[in-house]
């Protein structure tokens, strides 16, 4: 529970250091009224919901030319593949998923989930390996407690 409370203390500083940059640039502080000010900070909360979006569907300009690719060859299958490509970077690396689309845009290659899918995908084999059964010695213990550690069970 304090985590969350620091995450939303946190957050609120973070929101009064916007507002007051965004007085500063403004130039004034001073408002019509109430609802001059509520309004001037609805849009302040819009701008900032809409910057953490974008940075959510976009972590990086990679991101954000295979999306735009995507649009210019796939335009009624990009948003699926997209998403499917962002699923993959949360669920294994985003990392190697940005490696992939680097390449795939780099060879002029349409960044299809199927083919980011296929560079980033690791060795086909992996199984679990099998492990026999573990052979205890508990002579040690039995030398250091004494007999009377085994009978106690």
């Amino acid at each position: 529970m304090r985590a969350a409370n620091c995450d939303i203390e946190q957050e609120h500083r973070q929101f009064k250091r916007a507002v007051d940059q965004a007085l500063r640039a403004r130039g004034s502080r001073d408002f019509a009224d109430r609802a001059a000010y509520n309004r001037f900070l609805q849009n302040l909360v819009k701008q900032r919901n809409l910057r953490r979006q974008t940075r959510d569907l976009f972590p990086s300009l990679v991101f954000r030319r295979a999306y735009d690719d995507l649009q210019g060859q796939t335009p009624e299958r990009a948003d699926r593949h997209y998403v499917r490509v962002l699923h993959l970077a949360a669920s294994t690396s985003e990392c190697e998923v940005e490696a992939a689309l680097t390449r795939l845009l780099d060879q002029h290659v349409t960044p299809t989930f199927d083919a980011v899918r296929d560079l980033v995908r690791g060795p086909a084999d992996k199984r679990v390996p099998e492990l026999g059964t573990p052979v205890f010695d508990f002579n040690p213990y039995v030398r250091l407690f004494g007999r009377e550690a085994t009978t106690h069970g």
